[in-house]
C-alpha cells in the first residue's frame, strides 16, 4: 500500500465476507495483468458514504443494523447481489473512480446515521476491485466502463461496516494509482433469520 502521508479521505464501507474478497482479489489479478495500473489501489469493499471524520462504533453498530433490515425489506432474503459494473467518482479524491459491481441495495443519507459527518452518499454502492485512471474512466464517469469486462462476484449476505481512511501517497506524478489506506474494526451485520434447509451464516471475516 506504500508509505502513509498526512491527510486522507473518511469513508465507511461495507466489507464482504472473505470468501467474496477473495473473487475480488482475483479479479483485480486479472484487471493488473490486462494493463490497468490502479488494480490493487483501493481495498475490496464497498464505499457507502464519505465523511468528515470517523464513524462511531455505536454507529457503525447501528447502521449494520440497519443494512440488515433494507436488505430483509420488501420480502429480500438478505442477499446482496452484484450487478452491472461502474465507475464511481470519489469527490474529494480528486481524479479517482472505483470500479467494480454495483450491489442492489440502495440507502437514504437517514439510514446511515452518521449526522453531521455525512458529506456524500454512494447509493446504490459499488464493491471495489481497481481505480481508474483518466484513460481509463469512462465519461460520463457512472457508466459501465466499455473496454472492461464485468466483475463475477457471487451474491452474499455476510458482510460488515467499518471506518476507512484513505489517502494518496508517494510523488505527485503517481498519485493516480498510489493510494494507502486502514480500515477499521469490523462491525458485522446481524444474521438473517433462518429458514429450514438454508445452512448457518457464519460471522467470520
Amino acid at each position: 500500500m506504500g508509505r502513509r502521508t498526512a491527510g486522507g479521505i473518511h469513508f465507511v464501507v461495507l466489507v464482504p465476507h472473505r470468501d467474496s474478497r477473495k473473487i475480488l482479489r482475483e479479479r483485480s489479478a486479472e484487471l493488473f495483468a490486462a494493463g490497468f495500473w490502479g488494480a490493487w489501489s483501493f481495498p475490496h469493499a464497498a464505499p457507502l458514504a464519505r465523511l468528515s471524520a470517523p464513524m462511531t462504533g455505536i454507529e457503525l453498530k447501528n447502521l449494520a443494523r440497519r443494512l440488515r433490515e433494507l436488505s430483509l425489506a420488501g420480502g429480500r432474503d438478505g442477499m446482496l447481489r452484484p450487478g452491472k459494473t461502474a465507475a464511481l467518482p470519489l469527490g474529494q479524491a480528486a481524479g479517482t473512480a472505483v470500479y467494480g459491481p454495483l450491489l442492489d441495495i440502495s440507502f437514504d443519507p437517514e439510514d446511515l446515521g452518521a449526522g453531521e459527518k455525512l458529506v456524500e452518499i454512494f447509493s446504490p454502492p459499488l464493491a471495489g476491485c481497481a481505480i481508474l485512471g483518466p484513460e481509463d474512466r469512462p465519461a460520463p464517469a457512472i457508466l459501465p466502463p466499455a473496454t472492461l469486462p464485468p466483475a463475477a462476484l457471487p451474491m452474499f449476505r455476510a458482510a460488515a461496516v467499518a471506518n476507512l481512511l484513505y489517502r494518496p501517497t508517494g510523488e505527485p506524478a503517481a498519485v493516480e494509482y498510489s493510494y494507502s489506506w486502514r480500515i477499521g474494526k469490523l462491525h458485522w451485520l446481524p444474521p438473517c433469520p433462518r429458514k429450514p434447509g438454508r445452512p448457518r451464516q457464519t460471522g467470520v471475516p
